[in-house]
């Protein structure tokens, strides 16, 4: 093989890696965006007034030794209005946002998280 060969081959294997790579984003934000989608009204949603008393976030190792991979896992314990005491599992970009003491809705659906802000609480 000449070295013009081998470049198409390269050219062509990243190409393929790309395309691939990108039909796993999409797919993982359509599922994303579906989820959001979802109406609350199937599963009851939960809101309340609750402020951020502390938030951790653990590296949590997986795989083996051959593929090692690793995720940040994220939490954080609300203190809701009822005075009941929270810690739920969150999105990165939400521990990322908050800080202790800020204060705002709590809205749960089945006990997950599924949002936190404005500072304005919801009466139902």
């Amino acid at each position: 093989m000449d070295s013009v060969n081998i470049v198409l081959i390269i050219i062509g294997v990243v190409f393929v890696a790309l395309v691939i790579v990108g039909f796993y984003d999409w797919h993982q934000r359509r599922k994303m965006y579906e989820k959001l989608d979802d109406p609350i009204e199937e599963s009851p949603a939960v809101a309340i007034g609750a402020v951020v008393v502390s938030k951790r976030a653990n590296i949590q190792n997986m795989g083996g030794p051959k593929y090692p991979h690793s995720t940040l896992c994220c939490y954080a314990t609300f203190s809701t209005d009822a005075g009941e005491m929270v810690e739920l599992s969150i999105p990165q970009e939400v521990y990322n946002s908050i800080k202790e003491n800020d204060y705002g809705t709590l809205v749960t659906v089945e006990g997950k998280f599924f949002a936190f802000g404005d500072g304005e609480v919801i009466n139902e």
